[in-house]
């Protein structure tokens, strides 16, 4: 019932009431991988809705540890359905990611960014988004098993709007404090986002990237300095005066370059900057 309609939260809630939280646990255990499949799914699905469903999946005994051994199975739509689930719960709250992460799911996640189907490395990095937004706890955990690196990887062998869940993890993690984002530029955090605000993607893609430099470089001279040397201020104000980027985009990358020049020391980078830019930018 809660597969055929997905966007009913009631629905989900009647199907988790009804007890079959534990029974579609039991399918994941079972061999047979199309039912494992299926109450993956499942169990994704109603997690998606709300807190309090997430946590009737999470409460569950072993659930979140028999997802997370799945990770690494063979089978690409099992692995797809396991990374959407587990996404599920854990972009709800702190508590819930930390579940998650808990239950080991680093590093075989990040393996999953490197898998030859497309939607395996996407839903790996949906999931990987949803814990690094929660706290800088859960980013530092992903920093220490190589989080930012892989994502890197991952953003210079994917296309398009596919890119989105790891600019904006680059952005989540580097936003936290002074050392997370010196870990992503150390990473090579940077380039990958600078190629996204190139006019080849949409502009759904150069706003997420707009601000995701923006959290990198507004912590410190030394963390703008990098992404003067990439001539990521010059860039982010031609995308705010193009006429042909929308008004999300425009504001991103204005809020973004407003904040690198704040604490930026880089004279020559920003004097080119005046005569180009609009009174309302300069303000």
């Amino acid at each position: 019932m809660c597969i055929r309609d997905s966007n009913n939260p009631s629905l989900a809630l009647q199907v988790a009431d009804a007890g079959a939280v534990p029974l579609l646990n039991l399918c994941v255990q079972e061999p047979y991988v199309p039912l494992k499949r299926v109450a993956a799914t499942a169990l994704g699905e109603i997690s998606k809705h709300s807190e309090e469903l997430a946590h009737r999946v999470a409460d569950t005994e072993g659930a979140v540890k028999q997802l997370t051994l799945l990770i690494a199975h063979p089978d690409k739509k099992l692995k797809k359905q396991v990374c959407a689930c587990l996404a599920n719960i854990a972009k709800h709250s702190e508590e819930l990611a930390m579940t998650v992460t808990e239950a080991d799911i680093f590093p075989k996640i990040l393996y999953c960014l490197k898998d030859t189907d497309e939607q395996v490395r996407k839903n790996a990095a949906n999931c990987i988004r949803e814990i690094a937004k929660q706290s800088s706890d859960l980013a530092n955990i992903i920093v220490h098993y190589g989080g930012p690196g892989a994502i890197v990887d991952y953003l210079n062998h994917t296309p398009g709007a596919f890119k989105l869940p790891g600019i904006m993890t680059l952005g989540f993690v580097a936003g936290f404090d002074e050392s997370l984002a010196m870990a992503v530029i150390v990473s090579e955090g940077i380039p990958p986002l600078c190629e996204a605000l190139s006019p080849g993607n949409e502009d759904h893609v150069k706003a997420a990237a707009a601000w995701s430099l923006g959290q990198i470089g507004r912590h410190s001279p030394q963390h703008a300095k990098p992404l003067c040397e990439k001539n990521v201020p010059a860039t982010l104000l031609a995308v705010f005066i193009s006429g042909e980027s929308s008004e999300d985009l425009k504001n991103q990358a204005k809020r973004a370059l407003k904040s690198i020049i704040r604490v930026c020391k880089e004279i020559d980078a920003l004097i080119p900057l005046v005569n180009t830019a609009q009174p309302p930018i300069i303000k």
